[in-house]
């Protein structure tokens, strides 16, 4: 069931080939929101916070790098990219010569790619508990296997997760005497990468027509 009927009919007495022709929509919807507050505390204390959140979700049609779709209806990928930035600022006075700044920030970005089968129980309805890979616990990983045929479409099942938190904290004092100006500060900043590759979660199968085993030459037969 997960390969269509042919879109072209195959002349008689030859093999099947190059008969099917697949053209899908590829979707994206975007979102984008944006918002900052200021406010003055007092004479000697000021401040803002900003926040931004942008948000697209798609479907890949055909393979990407961050996901593997395949052109068989059944295998687009699913995927989104969301992203949130957000940021507080506070400028307190001490004196008119003392000034101190304290801002800290906070980017983060989730891109999960889930390649459209995954979801789809198919070890367990041949009674088979397979080794395959659970890399997220909220993640699908029991779908049918990364499939190569020789000579036809394969399809794969792969999972892209990527999850980077950065953060940053600065102060900076500022004195100013006379005609000088001292100026000092901190600056500590995190940039975190956790990155799952496109990873074939469900396991793989290969059909091919040149195996030592019984094989009947025509690999989408042995299937």
């Amino acid at each position: 069931s997960f390969y269509p009927d042919p879109t072209f009919d195959t002349a008689a007495g030859t093999l099947p080939a190059s008969n099917y022709a697949y053209n899908a929509t590829r979707t994206e919807n975007m979102n984008q929101h944006i918002v900052k507050i200021d406010h003055t505390f007092s004479a000697k204390d000021s401040g803002f916070f900003t926040a931004n959140y942008y948000q697209t979700d798609f479907i890949e049609r055909i393979s990407v790098p961050s996901c593997g779709a395949s052109a068989l209806p059944k295998f687009g990928c699913t995927g989104s990219i969301k992203i949130g930035i957000f940021g507080i600022s506070e400028i307190h006075a001490f004196s008119p010569s003392m000034v101190n700044e304290v801002k800290v920030g906070y980017m983060v970005e989730k891109n999960p790619a889930i390649q459209g089968q995954l979801a789809t129980p198919f070890w367990s309805l041949f009674g088979i508990n397979p080794l395959t890979t659970s890399i997220d616990p909220g993640l699908p990983h029991a779908g049918p296997p990364t499939t190569a045929i020789t000579g036809f479409t394969g399809f794969s099942n792969s999972l892209f997760v990527r999850n980077d938190p950065h953060w940053q904290i600065t102060d900076n004092f500022s004195w100013t005497r006379s005609k000088h100006t001292i100026k000092t500060g901190t600056n500590i900043t995190h940039h975190g990468t956790n990155l799952l590759p496109p990873t074939a979660v469900s396991g793989s199968v290969s059909f091919t027509n040149s195996c030592q085993g019984p094989t009947t030459g025509y690999a989408v037969a042995d299937v």
